[in-house]
């Protein structure tokens, strides 16, 4: 099965991105996650 990210995958990725470098600005371990439920972030860290 292929799989081909959409420019939604790429919107939250880029969020999550944003989190890790909020992360690192900090001096914590950069890792970033988003929970997204029907085209919404519902969740970040």
């Amino acid at each position: 099965m292929d799989f081909y990210p959409s420019s939604d995958d790429e919107r939250w990725m880029r969020a999550a991105l944003r989190e890790a470098e909020q992360a690192f600005a900090e001096r914590e371990t950069p890792v970033g996650a988003v929970v997204v439920h029907q085209g919404k972030i519902i969740g970040r860290g």
